[in-house]
This record gives C-alpha cells, sequence and structure tokens, in this order.
C-alpha cells in the first residue's frame, strides 16, 4: 500500500493498494509520483520506514483509507488472488458510496498486464469506473489528470516525455514474468501412427544449471519395425494458454528466440509450430535447416500478429523422416525466451 501526500492550497490524500508480489511496479509508481511535482510525497508500505516499528499495520492502512481523498487499486492477478486487497477494495467501495461528494473521494483503477481494461471490473459494482492501463503513456496522463484534479499540483513540463521513460520501465518490468519455460505446466513427447509409447521413440533430459533440454530420438525402436513415426515433436504445453499478442502490441520488435543444439548432426531440419486454442490449431509453422552445433533461431511475433496468439497452447519442435540424417540421434532445445525491445 502506498500513501501520496499533495500539500498545497488544496491537501489531497491518495492510497495506491496493491500486491505484495507487485512491490516493483509499485514502488516504481510511487517514485515517478514523487517526481511530478514538489508538493508530491510518497507514503510506500513496501519501503523502508514507511511503516515504524511497533505500529499496528492494519491500524495503519485502515486509518489512511479512511481519511484519504482518492483509491488507486493496482489490478493484476495477484491481487484478485490476495484476500488482503479485495478487502481493501471492498473498504474502497463502501467508502465511495458513503461518501457525500464524489470530489471528496474518489476510485482510479489501473490494471497490470495481462488483467484487461475491459474485464477488469465487470460484474462488480465497480463497473461503472473508468480504468487506465499502467503501460499506456496516454491512460496514465489521462489518469493524472484525474487525480490532481482541483488542486494546485500542476504537471511540469517534458511530463509527455517522462510518462513515455516509466511506461518504457514499466513494460520491461511487466515482460519479465513472461518466462515461457516456466509458463509450460507439461513438457511433452508426441510420435503418431506407429506401434509402442510416445517415449519409445523420443525422450528427454533437463539440461543441468541451465533453461533446456536434451532431447534423444530413435525412429526405428523396434527390431523388426519398418515403420517411421509420421513425426516426432518435442511440445512445450501451456494449460492455461499464454498471452504472446499482448507482447507483439507494446513491443515493435518483440520476438520468440531458441537456441538448438544438433550436436549430433543427426536431423538436418526441425518444424517450429506454434498451435493455439482448445483444439491445438496450427497458427504457425516455420521450417529450420539445421547445420552441426547450435542454430539460433528468432521468430519476429510481429509476422504473425494477429488474436489467436493470445491464446498459445503448444510451441512444438517436430522432426519428420525426410529429416533424419540417422535413424538414432539427440539435440538440445534451450535459451527458450519471449525477448521484447
Amino acid at each position: 500500500m502506498n500513501y501520496i501526500f499533495l500539500e498545497g492550497d488544496y491537501y489531497k490524500k491518495i492510497f495506491i493498494s496493491h500486491s505484495g508480489k507487485d512491490e516493483k511496479i509499485a514502488r516504481a509508481l510511487s517514485n515517478f509520483l514523487e517526481s511530478v511535482a514538489p508538493s508530491v510525497e510518497v507514503y510506500c508500505s513496501s519501503q523502508n520506514g514507511s511503516i515504524m516499528v511497533g505500529e499496528n499495520f492494519v491500524q495503519s492502512f485502515t486509518s489512511a483509507m479512511e481519511n484519504c481523498d482518492a483509491f488507486i487499486p493496482l489490478l493484476s492477478e495477484n491481487y484478485y488472488a490476495s484476500r488482503f486487497c479485495m478487502i481493501e477494495l471492498g473498504f474502497a467501495y463502501s467508502v465511495l458510496v458513503q461518501s457525500t461528494s464524489a470530489e471528496h473521494y474518489d476510485i482510479f483503477p489501473v490494471v497490470i498486464p495481462p488483467v484487461k481494461k475491459e474485464e477488469a471490473l465487470a460484474h462488480t459494482p465497480l463497473a461503472m469506473l473508468h480504468v487506465s492501463s499502467i503501460h499506456d503513456s496516454e491512460g496514465l496522463r489521462e489518469c493524472l489528470e484525474s487525480i490532481f484534479e482541483n488542486s494546485n499540483v500542476v504537471l511540469k513540463s517534458g511530463m509527455n516525455r517522462r510518462i513515455n521513460e516509466f511506461v518504457y520501465g514499466i513494460k520491461q518490468q511487466i515482460f519479465k514474468k513472461y518466462d515461457i519455460n516456466c509458463c509450460a505446466k507439461h513438457l511433452i513427447c508426441k510420435s503418431q501412427d506407429v506401434r509402442g509409447e510416445d517415449c519409445d521413440y523420443l525422450r528427454y533430459s533437463a539440461i543441468p544449471d541451465r533453461k533446456g533440454y536434451t532431447v534423444n530420438f530413435r525412429a526405428r525402436p523396434f527390431a523388426k519395425s519398418t515403420e517411421y513415426p509420421e513425426f516426432l515433436s518435442f511440445v512445450y504445453q501451456y494449460v492455461d494458454k499464454l498471452d504472446l499478442y499482448e507482447p507483439v502490441l507494446l513491443f515493435e520488435d518483440s520476438c520468440l528466440k531458441v537456441c538448438i543444439n544438433n550436436f549430433t548432426d543427426s536431423i538436418s531440419k526441425i518444424d517450429i509450430e506454434i498451435k493455439h486454442s482448445d483444439n491445438n490449431a496450427i497458427l504457425e509453422r516455420r521450417t529450420i535447416s539445421l547445420a552441426a552445433g547450435e542454430n539460433r533461431i528468432t521468430i519476429p511475433l510481429g509476422e504473425i500478429k494477429c488474436e489467436a496468439l493470445r491464446q498459445v497452447s503448444e510451441v512444438c519442435f517436430v522432426i519428420k523422416p525426410s529429416a533424419y540424417v540417422e535413424e538414432e540421434g539427440m539435440f538440445q532445445v534451450y535459451d527458450f525466451e519471449l525477448v521484447c525491445k
């Protein structure tokens, strides 16, 4: 929780509610607000010294909420998961509806992606409120103007540049959490239309001390078999779906990067497939020719720009019979990441 005290002809107190897991973004917002004008003072419970030793934390923030003029909840997935934050939001609403004048108590919701403005407060008593996005420069400026309305705070010259710089820094923080390795709920090996289990044809093991995997394949696991699998696929599966559309909108040069180490030189090419939705429909397929050793691969997301990127379900590394240099071999997949710049 942060408290911002504006001193001058009109004394305005603002309470910012946030999840502890969004502490870095909350601190960045606090620092930015302090820079708006000399008369702005920020109190942030996430920072050392904001709450005195021995002070009752609950009483402190309850008193601040009861006496504040404005309330800014930083709505994120972490916020919704926190009972404490939801209690704060409910408390703020109860104060708002009991206020005799809207000028003396306002709520200015701000969302943190992947939460969307239109969904942030839908189907709640606060659905009528205007919602801003912390990563949108124009929306943030409008939010500041509304907050400081009827006060003596005047936005400094060069504010647009400073807002843009703040938003750029926030974007960097937001998309650091898009660790597409950690977001993958399952790693799967697939083969098709052949006898045996998938693991008879494809197995993987983690590479120690780095985010990646060694994949071992066998095209003919049975001694008397003349069948080749139609394909072998090493799959990153996103059960909760991965939103890769938002980075495309916010970063012109956002891309997926991965390294495929063909260190046994046993395959000549590999297909990278991006699938979406519950039916795992193929959204994009790239056939990559492989040299021996490391192959650094970049897939610009701007080239795939479409709403289906919001529902990425799988990223597959597929080898087909025409790619075999040897019927048994191994390769590595590592440094798989979303890069936003």
